[in-house]
């Protein structure tokens, strides 16, 4: 008797268009992410906190209710642009822990089980493999950044009084952060989809690509506190200045007093020796050009 393999069939379903065909990539990698209970508590974490804003933004509107409860105004940090910045900031530790829990293994999964066989056999190119990979960490990111940021701005005039700024001036005080919040997300989401996936490509461990990502942004931020220290100090060091006799006063020609503020404030600290040095120089350089104009 004969035995039939149906496991490969054509396909009835539904074609998509050749624009669209990566987006198979992000659809099945959420599904499957959505399908862990673990991934999907946490991403229920990182909607908390719009949760508890749009809860002190329903309080801070209220204030007899916060009189009524002793609760002193002057406290209270008010909704501008910083209280929407400081959202996308404290969201960015999330980004962080989802591009290593999902992105580390975007590429590096497929490296370790030769997938790029089954890519080359669809009708998908290679823009369309790094756009799908791409776009699983960017909607993600956008999601717990922007759309977070976005919800917030609309809600905040909806339950403003009537006569609040929010009202009032909201086209020349408030408007503009709608768009620069969007491109402050745009800018994270699109510079941590990049990192991840570079490290991703590199190994066949997602664990190790995880490795990688984190030591190149911890890596990169202590290199910048090092040379931002050491700039500092570069420029604090040498002060530019010079002494007359103590006898008849005493001329300061630091920068600071140059510029009309005083030089701690500019970082030109007054270290005797360096100054002692400093002047040394001045006027053997300053013997040297008179000696130079009597030789011409």
């Amino acid at each position: 008797m004969p035995v039939y393999d149906y496991s490969y069939q054509t396909y009835d379903g539904q074609r998509q268009s050749a624009l669209w065909r990566w987006l198979a990539i992000p659809k099945f990698t959420y599904l499957e992410c959505f399908e862990k209970r673990a991934f999907l508590q946490f991403f229920m974490i990182a909607w908390l906190q719009l949760g508890l804003r749009l809860a002190y933004m329903y309080l801070l509107v209220n204030v007899d209710f916060l009189r009524a409860m002793g609760v002193p105004l002057n406290i209270l940090v008010p909704v501008n642009a910083f209280f929407f910045k400081n959202m996308i900031d404290i969201q960015m530790t999330f980004c962080f822990i989802f591009a290593m829990l999902i992105g580390a293994g975007l590429i590096a999964r497929d490296l370790q089980h030769s997938a790029f066989v089954l890519y080359a056999s669809k009708p998908i190119g290679r823009w369309e493999y790094f756009a799908g990979k791409f776009s699983v960490l960017f909607f993600l990111f956008m999601a717990l950044t922007w759309a977070q940021t976005a919800l917030l701005l609309v809600v905040q005039p909806l339950i403003s009084p009537a006569g609040s700024d929010w009202w009032l001036h909201f086209w020349s005080q408030y408007a503009w952060i709608f768009p620069a919040t969007a491109a402050y997300a745009v800018v994270i989401a699109v510079t941590l989809s990049l990192m991840i996936l570079a490290a991703s490509s590199l190994t066949r461990n997602a664990r190790y690509a995880g490795m990688i990502f984190a030591s190149t942004l911890i890596g990169a931020h202590v290199t910048a506190q090092i040379l931002g220290h050491s700039l500092n100090m570069k420029l604090a060091g040498p002060a530019l200045a010079a002494d007359r006799d103590p006898d008849r006063g005493r001329l300061d020609l630091s920068i600071g007093s140059t510029l009309g503020a005083p030089s701690s404030r500019v970082g030109l600290g007054g270290d005797p020796v360096q100054l002692g040095r400093l002047r040394g120089d001045f006027e053997a350089a300053a013997g040297s050009s008179r000696a130079i104009r009597t030789v011409g």
